[in-house]
């Protein structure tokens, strides 16, 4: 568990970084899109990478399915107020879905 606060912390930083450059530099937004397998596949994941890191440059990109098999309930997960305040306001991400089978 130390080791995995580490390794988030260390993202969030690299993470920031990178959203401030990509925004002032480039004006393009960046989301994270967690993933199974990932540092970042079940709530509480996301939410201390969420919790620390800027929202003016680094938001959430959900995908219903990844958020399921990582233990979320989708549904309940995006309205949350951490996972609603911080996704990306681009349809497109709410509504990305990949194909798995049980």
């Amino acid at each position: 568990m130390d080791d995995e606060k580490v390794a988030i912390a260390n993202t969030a930083k690299i993470a920031n970084e990178i959203g401030r450059i990509s925004l002032e530099e480039y004006k393009i937004r960046t989301d994270i899109h967690p993933h199974v397998g990932s540092l970042f596949e079940n709530p509480r994941q996301i939410d201390m990478l969420m919790d620390q890191t800027d929202p003016k440059y680094f938001n959430l990109g959900p995908d219903t399915a990844q958020l399921w098999m990582g233990g979320a309930d989708p549904v309940a997960f995006s309205l949350s107020a951490n996972a609603f305040s911080r996704a990306s306001r681009s349809a497109c991400r709410w509504v990305s879905c990949c194909c798995c089978s049980a």
